[in-house]
């Protein structure tokens, strides 16, 4: 029996998975040392994950290892104590993925023509690649250690490629012409490997590479381009793990960023039905999990929130009116970018029974900010900051992990939907107007 021990004392979030999705297993951590015990009959590289930090341990049949943070901002986990060679690489790669990340920036490479831009990513990960020969040329290593590692390489430069077409349109309000060979590391590789679900390098490669070519803009709904992600995802790797796992996280992604469960039952039923794996069904169960009491028709939780003049008001206050929310903050570029199309919805509906409301999640130290900006940009409607931001009420109880938020509630205080579209999207005109 292999035993993994965790001091989780420096872990703010509460909480940590432990996991393989090869192996198929997913377990959650809590307290400040927590443990688990796995039936491991060959070696294995094993992922923690605390909020979007991410740490790796390689295990053999029989260990126990005591695990605790080996590096802070971002916190990483690794064996201190007479770690083996393949948790020493583990640590050199992390350290030297930091140190090359440092002074490259995304938002000014992509500026240059793509030959250029493929030529500083090669520059960049070439420090990494090397490390990567070194543990290939290591005879005391495993050969599945070293595909893990060869593959998390690529993935990871398939990742910096990834945003070379978005930064590069919104530079030069073109698309960039991508010579054929662009993503070759990645095409030459086997793309169905489930190797690359060891690490969060790979899972981001093989969940972009599918879909790189679908632009939301083009769907009539963001529930339709899901729907088409995850149909390239079947065409691109078959009936794979690679492909249930690329499934998974765009069902995660409709649900979450795409009006919540509703609409979604079939399609849930469908991948439930040919993937037996726990940790993806565990991983699909958790995202669903909040968004259950958040169903149209199901009562909206009441919240309260603090007008401009520092009064008190409750969600319930308003009842007896359909009520269009809009969760946002100042520092949000999208949410800014809603504001006219607001505006126009608002004036539009103006002789309507609907009730507009704008609730700024703002950290307390802004609160001045976002007062002086509702008054610079004239906002109307009720204009609210939910005290906690993140941990607010509001945020807690609507399961918001992203904004911009909209929310449409009718007069009897129900919900119609607890994820509605935005107010650019015709489709927040027709359900305010049912």
């Amino acid at each position: 029996m292999t035993t993994i021990k965790v001091d989780m004392s420096e872990v703010k979030e509460g909480e940590m998975e432990v996991y393989n999705i090869v192996e198929d297993f997913y377990y959650v951590l809590n307290g400040d040392l927590d443990s688990v015990r796995l039936d491991l009959k060959e070696e294995a590289i094993i992922a923690l994950t605390v909020g979007w930090n991410h740490s790796y341990v390689h295990v053999k049949p029989g260990d126990k290892l005591y695990l605790e943070p080996v590096s802070a901002d971002p916190i990483v986990f690794g064996v201190k104590s007479n770690p083996s060679i393949e948790n020493k690489y583990l640590k050199s790669f992390n350290d030297l993925k930091k140190k090359v990340e440092y002074d490259y920036m995304v938002s000014e490479v992509t500026k240059l023509p793509v030959e250029s831009f493929s030529i500083e990513v090669e520059k960049k990960n070439a420090p990494l690649r090397r490390l990567i020969d070194e543990i290939e040329n290591d005879s005391t290593v495993s050969n599945l250690f070293k595909q893990s590692m060869r593959l998390r390489v690529i993935g990871l430069t398939t990742n910096d490629l990834s945003y070379y077409k978005g930064f590069y349109s919104r530079h030069f309000d073109e698309d960039p012409v991508l010579s054929n060979d662009f993503y070759a590391g990645f095409e030459n590789s086997n793309i169905t490997d489930p190797t690359y679900l060891l690490f969060d390098e790979g899972r981001q490669a093989v969940s972009f590479y599918h879909s790189r070519d679908l632009d939301y803009k083009e769907y009539e709904s963001t529930k339709a381009f899901f729907k088409a992600s995850i149909n390239t995802a079947k065409q691109t790797y078959g009936e794979e793990l690679v492909a249930k796992y690329c499934i998974m996280e765009q069902l995660s992604s409709m649900i979450n960023f795409s009006g919540g469960l509703d609409g979604t039952d079939n399609i849930i039923a469908e991948y439930k039905s040919y993937t037996d794996e726990a940790y993806l069904n565990k991983k699909l169960d958790k995202v669903m999990k909040p968004w259950k009491h958040l169903m149209s028709g199901k009562v909206a939780p009441d919240f309260k929130a603090i007008t401009m003049a520092g009064e008190e008001i409750k969600l319930s206050d308003l009842r007896g009116k359909r009520i269009y929310v809009d969760v946002w903050a100042t520092w949000c570029g999208p949410c800014i970018a809603e504001i006219p199309a607001l505006q126009k919805l608002e004036s539009e509906l103006h002789d309507m029974d609907i009730e507009f409301v704008s609730i700024s999640i703002d950290e307390e130290k802004d609160k001045e900010k976002w007062q002086n900006f509702v008054i610079e940009k004239e906002l109307s409607g009720h204009q609210l900051i939910a005290e906690g931001a993140w941990k607010s009420e509001l945020a807690i109880a609507y399961n918001i992990k992203g904004i911009p938020r909209f929310m449409v509630i009718d007069k009897d205080g129900k919900l119609v939907s607890a994820n509605a579209p935005r107010p650019s999207d015709p489709g927040a005109k027709l359900m305010l107007l049912k």
